[in-house]
């Protein structure tokens, strides 16, 4: 059979992998020519996406993928065979856990406290936008007028407030009085209007 280059059909993740996982399925006594110029004879067939061992593998010994470990040899391995559930074991897994000592955590101090806006509810806003808000959608375009009318030069000596800010919907009107959509829009608005961002 004609040599194929190993990475026309495989593809090995790591250089520390002893084995490479095949890109196309590989028949049964395929020769593939490795990077170091020796060949590879594959030993049975190797469906794609699966494994084949590159070197002799001896049971016990760390079978590696992406330069880790996954898992043991279970049984000898032979360079072109497939490495699968029959003959890999994921083992015993060790870790070297290691204590550490962490210098206490800063004390916080006594009082705490943040630039910010309190409300009348007692909670408090990072920002204070004016909110124009929109119940339907006729009065949509005259929401976004008067909002865009407030730019950051007509703002400027206004430092407590951060923007002036449309909320419009493109509905609302067509919602029959009393459903469920309506009471949906009424919802949320009245949500946005009490939100502690906005003044």
């Amino acid at each position: 059979m004609v040599d194929l280059a190993a990475s026309e059909v495989s593809i090995q993740l790591n250089p520390k992998d002893n084995i490479a996982i095949a890109r196309v399925d590989i028949a049964e006594g395929t020769d593939i020519c490795l990077p170091d110029r020796s060949v590879l004879i594959i030993n049975e067939r190797i469906p794609a996406g699966h494994k084949f061992s590159l070197c002799n593998i001896a049971p016990g010994e760390q079978i590696y993928r992406y330069g880790y470990s996954i898992g043991i040899a279970t049984s000898s391995i032979t360079p072109g065979c497939w490495v699968h559930t029959h003959n890999l074991s994921v083992g015993e897994i060790q870790k070297d856990y290691q204590l550490t000592i962490v210098n206490p955590p800063l004390t916080h101090p006594s009082t705490l406290s943040f630039l910010g806006y309190p409300r009348s509810d007692g909670r408090a806003g990072t920002r204070n936008y004016i909110a124009v808000i929109s119940t339907v959608n006729c009065s949509a375009h005259v929401c976004l007028q008067i909002a865009r009318q407030f730019t950051p030069d007509r703002l400027r000596e206004y430092h407590n407030v951060d923007g002036v800010i449309p909320i419009v919907n493109h509905s609302g009107c067509s919602y029959p009085p009393g459903s469920l959509s309506q009471l949906y829009l009424q919802r949320t608005l009245a949500n946005i209007t009490s939100h502690p961002n906005i003044g």
